[in-house]
């Protein structure tokens, strides 16, 4: 069903939970827990640790705009609670053991005594803690009061983010993915600690004849909205968000940015759309369900952002995301139907690909872009084993199939010996191809394959490589057609770039993955050990 809404809040949550005490903040619980981990790289399949859901704590506060109190009276109230009498800045014995624990639990600041036995002080993080309630507390500077801080939540989720692109007219529409907001903040100085994992944020940028160059519009909204996500501090609310989000556009001026954006914060998906980008989010019921379908955007490209709040289920389905830019001609129900197939494999590249040629062959003209993610609660330790996947090992062997592009940093066919001229869009559109026919051929139906449906899916395989790939690895004997060798990710590799290495880590024995995008060219591998 399709529920075209500018505003929606939907929410669904299985017996998780919560991770903090009434009445005591995340850093009061770092008296018994030392640090986090930290998740790894920046682009393909991420996992993030368990911790507990956010929702009862945002239910309680359920508000940005809450009272504060400021800290001499908070201070006033407190002195002598807990703590030895005496002079100001006298130690006593609550203080010492939660000043001991706080440093011992903080891995890169330190707390001090602040104005009086009953305070501490992060001078690196700018929070108070207040010994005797186990809360801590961060200034707002519009205001002038202290604020009870929000340490972020971690959430089972994974995900894959990617798009495609395509330029038409010397004009290109653009995407942007950022999948760690955390390191993107660390890098302009901005803490975000207080900003729920993962977090993640994609967008797509066209080139309206009225709207400012996509380029200008992708390298100025991010830039405008981290700092504002950095300036509260708080459980930010789902309108709060919204409205973040909405000024962002509205500082760049609506009217001159075309630009659907996603936030993916914790298990909150936040978007806005503007002129005539358009998105849809699908919750896939899974089984004999009917998916529902939840769009966001102006068909008529008028009026000013159209913004979504949508709180993720905790069902294995999961859900997806498509962002397009540009005159697609596709209504919702076509999209989620053209890009279902390829979104259920984690194929998010190759749904992209699809969708833009679907426009393409229904007359769609000018510069089109297309993002997708595939977002999904990851196992917990209670369900089902998944088929294994060799993470704990440090060295894959993949096999591939490279086409060139002219964009490439090599743009020459050493199999064929020619020059390679075809665009970027083309190369794609190759693979995509290739990609149909390992599927008819059984290859994408699952990651495993046995008996005669393995002999034949290993031939369907060498076929292609023989017939499509422009790396010399092709034409090696046999299976070992298009062998990649050992494939570490910690190593540099001279025939495989990085992100193969890290794709391939990422996959199941006998998988094929996405389309990937290196210096060389446009990739599809399987991995075979």
């Amino acid at each position: 069903c399709a529920l075209p809404i500018s505003r929606c809040q939907l929410s669904l949550h299985v017996g998780r939970a919560p991770a903090s005490v009434d009445g005591m903040s995340s850093i009061g619980q770092a008296l018994a827990e030392k640090g986090r981990s930290l998740r790894g790289p920046l682009s393909g399949e991420h996992y993030s640790k368990v911790v507990c859901t956010g929702k009862q704590e945002r239910t309680a506060n359920n508000s940005r705009k809450k009272s504060g109190t400021d800290l001499w009276r908070l201070q006033g109230g407190l002195q002598g609670v807990g703590v030895v009498p005496g002079r100001s800045g006298a130690t006593g014995p609550h203080n010492v053991a939660a000043l001991a624990a706080l440093n011992a639990a903080s891995v890169s600041s330190q707390w001090e005594e602040h104005g009086g036995p009953a305070w501490l002080h992060n001078k690196d993080r700018n929070l108070f803690f207040a010994v005797n309630t186990g809360k801590t507390l961060w200034l707002d500077k519009k205001t002038g009061e202290h604020t009870e801080f929000h340490e972020g939540q971690e959430y089972d989720l994974s995900w894959r983010i990617e798009g495609s692109a395509q330029a038409r007219g010397g004009k290109q529409a653009m995407k942007v993915v950022i999948a760690d907001l955390h390191e993107a903040a660390a890098a302009l100085k901005l803490d975000l600690s207080h900003i729920d994992r993962p977090a993640a944020y994609f967008a797509t940028f066209g080139c309206c004849p009225t709207a400012a160059p996509a380029e200008v519009a992708a390298k100025g909204l991010h830039m405008r909205l981290l700092p504002r996500l950095a300036e509260f501090r708080g459980v930010w609310a789902d309108d709060d968000l919204q409205e973040a989000l909405k000024d962002s556009f509205v500082h760049l001026g609506f009217d001159s940015c075309e630009a659907a954006v996603v936030l993916l914060l914790g298990v909150r998906l936040v978007a806005a759309a503007s002129h005539s980008a358009r998105g849809i989010v699908t919750i896939h019921a899974g089984g004999e369900g009917s998916d529902s379908i939840i769009q966001f955007g102006s068909s008529e490209g008028v009026g000013e952002p159209t913004t979504l709040c949508v709180e993720l289920e905790e069902s294995p389905p999961g859900q997806s995301v498509v962002l397009l830019s540009g005159d697609v001609g596709l209504g919702c129900e076509e999209i989620a139907t053209t890009a279902a197939s390829w979104l259920s494999r984690g194929q998010c590249r190759s749904g992209c690909a699809a969708l833009l040629e679907r426009a393409r062959s229904s007359g769609a003209e000018g510069p089109l872009v297309a993002v997708a993610s595939r977002i999904t609660w990851a196992p917990s330790s209670s369900s089902p084993k998944r088929p294994r996947t060799e993470a704990s090992s440090s060295q894959v062997r993949c096999r591939h199939i490279l086409v060139r592009h002219a964009a490439c940093k090599q743009p020459f066919d050493k199999v064929r010996r020619k020059a390679v001229k075809r665009s970027s869009e083309e190369a794609e559109a190759i693979l995509l191809k290739v990609l149909r026919e390992l599927e008819a051929a059984g290859e994408l139906s699952g990651p495993f394959a046995s008996g005669a449906k393995a002999s034949s899916v290993s031939a369907a395989f060498t076929a292609q490589v023989r017939a499509i790939s422009e790396c010399e690895s092709s034409l090696k004997g046999g299976e070992l057609a298009g062998d990649l060798g050992w494939l570490d990710p910690s190593k540099k590799h001279d025939k495989a770039p990085a992100p193969l290495a890290k794709v391939a880590v990422g996959l199941q024995v006998s998988q094929v993955s996405d389309i990937v995008a290196t210096d060389l060219g446009l990739h599809i591998l399987k991995r075979t050990a």
